[in-house]
């Protein structure tokens, strides 16, 4: 799992997408904003909301990349899956 700050993140390959669980708080004031697989041409963004489940799913990209979360109080920071 991905740590930082109290953060945690476990992330799984599921088929052909980056499963990621994680248990941050996701209240108005303190929430995870977003995660992005950014690869070397592309990326794909998931937009995270207040009050939403501990859970998101990317798909991969081809040719590798990695998995950034922002967090509305921390700012951003990369996972490794």
């Amino acid at each position: 799992p991905a740590r930082r700050r109290g953060h945690a993140i476990t992330v799984q390959e599921v088929e052909e997408d980056w499963y990621a669980t994680f248990s941050h708080p996701m209240e108005k004031g303190h929430y995870l904003r977003f995660a992005a697989w950014a690869g070397l041409d592309r990326m794909m963004l998931c937009r995270l909301y207040p009050e939403q489940g501990g859970e998101f799913r990317l798909p991969q990209l081809r040719g590798g990349g990695k998995l950034y979360v922002c967090c509305s109080r921390d700012g951003l920071f990369e996972v490794t899956p």
